[in-house]
Formats: C-alpha cells, structure tokens, sequence
C-alpha cells in the first residue's frame, strides 16, 4: 500500500513540475489598461476586417440600388434652317 501512495505523490510532484516550468516559460500577455487592451483587440482582429469588407460590399449594392432609382434625364436639341431661293420675274 505504502508504495502506491509513493508513485501519487511522486506523479503528482511530476506534473506539478511540469506545470510550473510551463508557466515560468510562457510570456505572460498583458494591456497597461483596458483601453489599450481595447484597441489592440480592435486593430489585430481577422472578424472585424471580415465584417468590415462585407459591409462595404453591401454598401456598395446599396448605392447601385439607389441609382437605379433616380429619374432619367433626356434631352434632345435641333436647329433646322431651310433655303429657298425665288427669283423676281
């Protein structure tokens, strides 16, 4: 008995081990402030470029949308002179 309580604790040591080298080898990632935290989020994030780019797709649309509702304008312009030429008898 005494030797499986032995091999928990020695096992439990090990992966308390392995998790403290862990984390003392991990860079800890870390904002001054929310804000900053914030603003990071904002710039580096692949969601927001994404929904960005479908918004200025559907904007686009929209501007065609509201062109094809706008009135026609047509002019047309002619100038016609005629010449005739009578003599005096």
């Amino acid at each position: 008995m005494q030797g499986i309580f032995k091999r928990k604790r020695i096992g439990g040591i090990a992966v308390a081990g392995v998790m403290l080298a862990s984390v003392m080898q991990a860079p800890m990632a870390q904002a001054d402030n929310v804000t900053d935290a914030m603003i990071g989020a904002y710039t580096s994030s692949g969601l927001l470029e994404q929904n960005r780019a479908l918004l200025r797709a559907a904007d686009e649309g929209v501007a065609a949308s509201v062109a094809g509702l706008r009135p026609i304008v047509t002019t047309a312009l002619s100038i016609s002179r005629s010449y005739s030429r009578r003599g005096l008898r």
